[in-house]
């Protein structure tokens, strides 16, 4: 019996109860040996691969048509999926969602059993699921379709902003982070999908937790994100506290805050050291005559949205490992000083919060 165990559209946030309602429906399916319908590249169908994993159920693994061996077995790796695994092919491109709505009536039209848990009313996966009446329905599953509950905090005003951090001999560069919807450089996707289904009040990838995760493993990740080439890169700014906060707008690109008000401080002295440089900021038709890999020492000053030049970036070019800043030589920033606290307790380092509270 082929299952689909079908949600809809949450948002970017994975938060909520239709996780926990998910994995035990999977598990219900593993104790039949029901093989279950997944897929890759969006939240409601890789949770059902570490469903799948974690209770040792079969699954068929809907992906797009460019899906090669050595994505199939990168996906096996990613999941730990030591169980029965097929793979069906839709015609598609990884990189583009244009495949995803074949996708979903390709499953549901396979499916011998369907196990609607979440499905917001009327939506597109009410009206698809409309269409195979006929099909067997489990409903005991089933809980209410309800938004993600869990928002990103907001930043500090300005005048909220704690005297600590005003100051205007600022000799530091600051890596901010901000949350995260996929799993750390730090961790596989399905301990990512693992701290899903175990999280309590906070997302589990929040930027609080990102910036725990940071300290724990004493490393702060290059990401290959606005560097031509896709060469790795991890970014400071040498803005103060007070002149980020304005980088901590919402970014409907990217749905979410570009900067959050979680970071560290890191001596500017010691980053030059570790090979920390300045970004150069020129022209559009300045930057296409830059070739190799000096290339990724420049930056445009502006889009056509977006000033570039005020992040006063800095860049590494690899992973920072923390245990080569001395311990004076950095600080944490949180939001609130209650996070301060918790940070200084916990990891021995000074904290500082952006909030007095």
């Amino acid at each position: 019996m082929l299952v689909a165990v079908i949600n809809s559209h949450h948002g970017k946030i994975p938060f909520g109860g239709w996780l926990r309602a998910t994995f035990e429906a999977v598990r219900f399916c593993a104790r039949k040996n029901w093989r279950v319908a997944a897929s890759a590249g969006i939240h409601q169908w890789e949770f059902l691969l570490y469903a799948a994993a974690t209770c040792g159920c079969p699954i068929k693994v809907w992906v797009p048509a460019d899906f090669d061996d050595s994505l199939k077995a990168q996906l096996i790796a990613d999941f730990n999926l030591n169980v029965d695994v097929q793979f069906e092919h839709i015609p598609g491109h990884r990189g583009r969602k244009d495949w995803w709505q074949a996708r979903d009536r390709a499953i549901v039209s396979a499916a011998d059993v369907i196990i609607p848990v979440s499905v917001r009313p009327g939506g597109n996966m009410e009206d698809l699921l409309a269409e195979f009446p006929n099909k067997i329905y489990v409903d005991r599953f089933r809980v209410e379709f309800e938004k993600s509950r869990w928002k990103i905090p907001s930043p500090p005003a300005p005048e909220e902003l704690n005297p600590l951090l005003k100051s205007r001999k600022w000799h530091y560069l600051t890596h901010w982070t901000h949350t995260f919807y996929s799993n750390w450089c730090t961790e596989s996707k399905y301990q990512f999908y693992e701290s899903l289904l175990n999280q309590g009040d906070e997302y589990s990838h929040s930027a609080f937790k990102s910036l725990v995760n940071m300290l724990e493993t004493g490393r702060i990740c290059a990401t290959p994100r606005k560097v031509y080439g896709g060469e790795k890169v991890l970014s400071f700014t040498a803005l103060t506290p007070a002149e980020s906060l304005k980088f901590m707008r919402w970014r409907s690109g990217l749905v979410r805050r570009y900067w959050e008000p979680y970071g560290i401080a890191l001596d500017r002295q010691t980053l030059i050291e570790l090979g920390a440089q300045p970004v150069r900021y020129v022209k559009a038709n300045e930057i296409r005559a830059i070739e190799g890999k000096v290339r990724k020492f420049y930056h445009l000053r502006k889009s056509r949205r977006y000033r570039w030049v005020e992040e006063l970036e800095w860049r590494l070019f690899e992973d920072l490992k923390l245990d080569l800043v001395p311990l004076g030589k950095f600080f944490v920033i949180t939001r609130t000083s209650a996070e301060a606290w918790h940070i200084a307790r916990r990891f021995g380092v000074r904290a500082v919060g952006m909030i007095e509270n």
